[in-house]
């Protein structure tokens, strides 16, 4: 075959791959509606922010950067044509290293077409379909198909955290082999180039990544403590790692240790990304992933489909069989089939099937959504539910951290509080009190309740929310510290009287963590400790968040005990507290520092 021939074959299926990528990806039916639930509202508070040239580690921290929206179509008409234009650019950049593969010498198309099928079928995790190709094309020595595999790592890591930490990881690995082997380090570069053009097109400043990058490594710190949950799929972790080892088994022979050792790493990288929250649609993902790697390898080089490969493959099918029928291998098939279904709605962006619009319809109507703000009025929404104020398309003018579950450090907890005591603060807050994962309610961005109560007057009921007002004077709070003493887990006791309507009780816990807590925290995850209070049941207290400090009495587990806080009603004291958890993992003690808070 003549050069020519080559390059014409090559583009045709850069082509066709890209087409049915678009396609099956891309589809009308993919642009949800806003919604007011809790994913809902951070998937609303990013398109938000896009559209309102928000600076990304400045103005607003988050799991995702200033493209994470386009990883979530919404039918949020600025934003719409962005997230076509990223996605198409994407998945040309994917379809060029899925090429790539069979552009040398050894590959298989066959497999080629399987490993297709299952990204465009089954939703693989982008970040490591990307991050695979590259280690691919790469130990495969194919320049082009490394380059545009880099092209697309970049991209995607100015959209999450994770697959900005995971690109960052093969640019340094691989760069660092292209300079031992003395060639230029084009997939570095060009994963550097993507990721400045993608953060410049955004409107983002180069200014900006350096308060970025340390807002993301705070994230990374304090995620896998606050947000791990433990359900019943947390098995399925065990199959995926045995699965990676066996990927990287098969592909050793033939492409050599690099590969091998990336195999492995991004098998950590899929159970640490998938199964931090893990649930059946996570595990899902989690196979697919894993899938994906192994059909690539074998496309990339047909001798990889060994034993090794081949019980990959059977540990990989046979776990996600045992899957719910949603999760499962054809559940997902199904589902990005009827994608493509012309008569499931009308074809036109922005549109939903008609049940789910008449469902959001319907939901437009419910008391959250008709609140009346005045004219120009600025609002923040807390702790989360913020897609109520975007539907309503209020003046919403969010806290860095703009859902408050992910304020899960000191650091961030306190930017939220900076946030609140500055001059930007928004003239009006709808609070309510909605813990997710079983959290002691008031730990929520404990500390910006103090200037709540500070600098915000309780207005008319909205809907499901406590509306708070700024008010022109605002209070001033005096802090008494009552004292500091070490208890022991498990161990019950009183905190001191304080009158409810003169002022609060502030607490301070400090719960030491030992270094196989931090392992394993690092390794997967571990478990956080519980707070009871007056004999009710424990709700877990992150470690972070006790240490930033909340109001521990009165007693605050609603939005009416939220109400009767700030505006300073009659409110039931807290009689006694116990603090449990595990000495494994945080030995035996705790501190816990105590103040008394008049508010004049």
């Amino acid at each position: 075959m003549s050069a020519a021939s080559g390059w014409r074959l090559r583009s045709t299926a850069h082509l066709i791959i890209f087409g049915a990528s678009l396609l099956v990806g891309l589809s009308p039916h993919g642009f949800a509606p806003i919604g007011s639930g809790l994913d809902d509202s951070w998937i609303a508070g990013l398109h938000h922010a896009s559209a309102t040239g928000a600076r990304f580690g400045v103005d607003l921290i988050f799991t995702y950067g200033p493209w994470g929206f386009a990883s979530e179509p919404l039918a949020y008409g600025s934003t719409m044509p962005w997230v076509v234009a990223y996605q198409g650019v994407l998945r040309f950049a994917v379809a060029g290293a899925l090429v790539g593969l069979i552009a040398s010498g050894g590959g298989c198309r066959r497999y080629l077409a399987a490993a297709i099928v299952a990204f465009l079928l089954l939703g693989p995790e982008p970040a490591i379909v990307a991050c695979w190709l590259w280690v691919l094309n790469e130990a495969k020595q194919e320049r082009s198909g490394s380059a545009w595999a880099a092209a697309a790592a970049g991209l995607l890591a100015t959209g999450k955290g994770t697959q900005l930490w995971l690109g960052l990881l093969f640019a340094l690995w691989t760069a660092a082999i292209n300079v031992r082997q003395r060639r230029f380090p084009l997939g570095g570069g060009m994963f550097v180039a993507a990721w400045v053009t993608a953060w410049l097109v955004a409107g983002q400043r180069l200014g900006a990544v350096a308060p970025y990058l340390i807002s993301a490594i705070e994230i990374l710190r304090g995620y896998t403590a606050a947000m791990s949950v433990w359900t019943p799929y947390d098995w399925c972790a065990l199959p995926c790692l045995i699965a990676a080892l066996c990927v990287g088994a098969a592909v050793m022979p033939r492409l050599g240790w690099f590969a091998c050792l990336a195999a492995v790493v991004i098998g950590i990288a899929v159970v640490k990304i998938e199964y931090v929250r893990s649930g059946p649609d996570r595990a899902a993902k989690a196979l697919a992933s894993m899938l994906f790697m192994a059909l690539s390898a074998a496309a990339a080089n047909r001798t990889v489909m060994n034993r090794p490969l081949i019980v990959a493959l059977g540990i990989i099918v046979g776990t996600g069989c045992l899957l719910p029928l949603d999760n499962r291998w054809d559940g997902l098939f199904v589902h990005h089939l009827r994608r493509l279904d012309p008569t499931l709605g009308e074809w036109r962006l922005g549109f939903q099937l008609r049940e789910t619009r008449e469902h959001f319809a319907a939901a437009m109507t419910r008391p959250e959504f008709t609140i009346a703000m005045p004219p120009g009025a600025t609002v923040d929404v807390a702790p989360h539910f913020q897609g109520v104020a975007v539907a309503a398309g209020w003046s919403y003018k969010p806290r860095p951290v703009f859902q408050s579950y992910q304020a899960y450090t000191r650091r961030l907890a306190e930017l939220n509080a900076e946030f609140f005591a500055s001059p930007y603060a928004p003239d009006q807050v709808l609070a309510t009190v909605a813990p997710i994962d079983n959290r002691f309610a008031p730990t929520d961005d404990g500390p910006c309740w103090r200037e709540w109560i500070r600098r915000y007057r309780v207005a008319e009921p909205a809907g499901l929310f406590v509306r708070l007002v700024k008010s022109d004077q605002t209070r001033r709070l005096q802090t008494k510290s009552i004292g500091e003493a070490q208890r022991r887990f498990g161990e019950r006791w009183a905190p001191p009287a304080i009158d409810p309507q003169r002022g609060f009780l502030w607490a301070e816990i400090d719960v030491a963590e030992t270094a196989l807590n931090r392992a394993a925290s690092l390794a997967y995850k571990t478990v956080r400790p519980t707070i009871s209070v007056d004999g009710h049941e424990g709700k877990e207290l992150v470690p972070e968040l006790g240490r930033a400090g909340f109001v521990l009495s009165p007693a605050i587990d609603s939005m009416e005990g939220l109400r009767r806080l700030i505006s300073r009603e009659p409110a039931f004291a807290v009689q006694s507290v116990v603090v449990e958890a595990s000495p494994v993992f945080y030995g035996s003690t705790y501190r816990v520092r105590l103040y008394e808070i008049d508010v004049d």
